[in-house]
C-alpha cells in the first residue's frame, strides 16, 4: 500500500449546531489531513446548515443535504460518496485527538493494510451538564494485531471490549462494499451491523490508545429517554444476526461461540427494554434465542438482570 493511502471522514449532522463546528474543528487541527471529510446535514431543522456553509468553499469538504432519514442512511451516503480506501465514522458533537490520522495512517502502513483498526476512546461532559450517571468507558485495554476474526473477537470479548460504536474503529471501505455492509435505518444501527464488520475481517489491529471523545449530553440520542423505537432497534438487531447466520452458515459456525454471545446480548437487552417499556411482544428470533442460543446460565442471567431491575423500579 503507498504511504500516501486515502482517508475519509464521514460526519453526519443533525439538529447539532451547537456543537459541529467543534467536532469539524477538531477534524481540521489534526497534524495529517484527511483526504475528504464528508458531512451529511440529515435534514436539520435548526442551525446546523447555516455553520456548514462556512466549510462549503474548503476543497477537503463534501456538504450534502438530505432530508431526514436516521444516522445510519446519513452514514451510508456519505460511504457511497466516499472516494477514499479507509473510511472512519465520526459523530458530529464529539471531538478527536489531534494526532487521530497520522496514527491511523502510520498504523496502516505499519501493519499491511489490515481491514480493521480499533481503538480506544473516552467519555467527556458538557458544559450543560454538572453530572452524569452515564459516563462509558471504551477502553481496549490491550494492544494487538490478527490475521483471523475468531482470533480477534476471542480477545475483544475476553476484555470486555467488544463496543459497538462506529466512532471506535477505522475500516477499508472494500470491506462494506465488497460484503454489502449497510447500516440499517434503525435506532442501535451500531449493534445491528458491528459482529458483521468484525466477522468479515481477515487482518485487523486493537489499540489501546485513545483517540475518539464523547461527548455526554442532555439531548443527544445515547441519553435520551429510551421508547418503541429503541425496542424496535434491538428486535430487528436479533432478526439480523439470525439473517446472518442463514446467509453466511460456514463464517457463523466458525465463530459460532461469538455469534451466541452476540445474540445473548441483544436477547438480554430485548427483554430488559421491554420490561422498562412494559411492551411484550412474540417475536420469531427472541423466541429462538431463548430456546437454542444462548447458555442456561446467560438466560438465568438475563432473569436476574431483570429482577433488579424490577426491584429497583
Amino acid at each position: 500500500m503507498s504511504e500516501h493511502v486515502s482517508f475519509s471522514v464521514i460526519v453526519p449532522a443533525y439538529n447539532v449546531e451547537n456543537y459541529i463546528e467543534e467536532a469539524i474543528d477538531s477534524i481540521l487541527n489534526q497534524t495529517v489531513l484527511p483526504s475528504e471529510i464528508i458531512v451529511i446535514n440529515d435534514g436539520s431543522t435548526d442551525g446546523t446548515p447555516e455553520v456548514l456553509k462556512k466549510y462549503e468553499h474548503n476543497a477537503l469538504f463534501e456538504i450534502i443535504h438530505t432530508e431526514n432519514r436516521g444516522l445510519g442512511e446519513a452514514r451510508n451516503r456519505g460511504l457511497a460518496e466516499s472516494s477514499s480506501e479507509y473510511v472512519y465514522f465520526f459523530d458530529s458533537d464529539d471531538t478527536l485527538e489531534p494526532d487521530f490520522i497520522e496514527k491511523m495512517l502510520g498504523f496502516i502502513a505499519g501493519y499491511d493494510d489490515p481491514d480493521l483498526i480499533f481503538f480506544s476512546g473516552r467519555s467527556f461532559l458538557d458544559d450543560d451538564l454538572v453530572s452524569s450517571s452515564f459516563m462509558p468507558d471504551y477502553s481496549r485495554c490491550f494492544n494487538e494485531c490478527f490475521l483471523n476474526s475468531f482470533d480477534l473477537m476471542s480477545s475483544l470479548y475476553s476484555e470486555k471490549a467488544f463496543f459497538p460504536s462506529a466512532c471506535l474503529y477505522v475500516s477499508k471501505k472494500s470491506l462494506w462494499v465488497k460484503n454489502n455492509l449497510r447500516f440499517k435505518p434503525i435506532v442501535h444501527e451500531d449493534e445491528e451491523v458491528i459482529f458483521k464488520v468484525a466477522a468479515f475481517s481477515h487482518t485487523s489491529l486493537v489499540v489501546d490508545d485513545v483517540f475518539f471523545n464523547r461527548r455526554v449530553r442532555s439531548g443527544s440520542i445515547m441519553t435520551s429517554e429510551k421508547g418503541e423505537k429503541n425496542l424496535q432497534g434491538l428486535l430487528i438487531s436479533l432478526d439480523s444476526m439470525f439473517e446472518f447466520k442463514r446467509n453466511q452458515n460456514t463464517l457463523c459456525r466458525s465463530l459460532s461461540f461469538f455469534w451466541r454471545k452476540r445474540v445473548g446480548s441483544l436477547f438480554v437487552a430485548s427483554v430488559l427494554m421491554m420490561f422498562k417499556l412494559k411492551q411484550f411482544r412474540f417475536n420469531i428470533s427472541l423466541f429462538k434465542s431463548f430456546f437454542y442460543s444462548i447458555s442456561l446460565s446467560r438466560i438465568a442471567k438475563c432473569f436476574r438482570l431483570v429482577g433488579k431491575k424490577l426491584l429497583k423500579a
